[in-house]
């Protein structure tokens, strides 16, 4: 599996990833088979402090 949330820490910082599915075919590829297309939203909060 390849989408969704992800993290990765390096020198004590954590960056996070986040990978959709997508939403549509391209002309290379114009079909999608078993992967559902999906928008999603993210909402950003800034730290406290």
């Amino acid at each position: 599996r390849v989408k969704g949330l992800s993290t990765h820490t390096s020198d004590g910082h954590t960056a996070h990833l986040h990978v959709s599915a997508g939403c549509g075919a391209n002309r290379y590829t114009p079909f999608r088979f078993a992967c559902p297309p999906e928008a999603t939203l993210l909402t950003l909060v800034g730290r406290e402090g």
